[in-house]
């Protein structure tokens, strides 16, 4: 006969520390999925890229002696270097052409110094 201690009642330290297991995946996944889509990451990402590539690209030009322009599209942006009087583009993979992701857009303002209007 089988006493009350064996019958079977409770559980395992296997199925235990399957339980964990799980509840561990599953609390990451949910981590990672709400840290990842918060509004306004990509656009604070591609800002941050962007700004990048353009501060190493106004050092690469002095450094080089070159001018170095950036084509900005409504999806993407590159970097273009003038060489023998002909735009053309960088072939560095750092400066290659980037897509931006979906929503985001870049749009180009100009200030002009405080004088220069030409109202007369």
């Amino acid at each position: 006969m089988r006493s009350a201690k064996g019958s079977g009642m409770g559980f395992t330290l296997i199925e235990v520390m399957v339980v964990v297991v799980i509840i561990g995946i599953l609390i990451n996944y949910v981590a990672i999925s709400f840290g990842r889509n918060a509004p306004g990451d990509q656009l604070r990402d591609e800002a941050q890229r962007l700004n990048s590539l353009l501060e190493l690209a106004s050092e690469e030009a002095l450094l080089r002696s070159m001018l170095i322009g950036v084509d900005i599209t409504e999806e993407s942006y590159g970097f273009l270097s003038l060489n023998e009087g002909e735009w053309e583009v960088v072939s560095d993979n750092l400066f290659r052409e980037r897509k931006l992701p979906p929503g985001v857009e870049i749009s180009v303002a100009t200030a002009l110094p405080e004088g220069d209007d030409e109202e007369k």
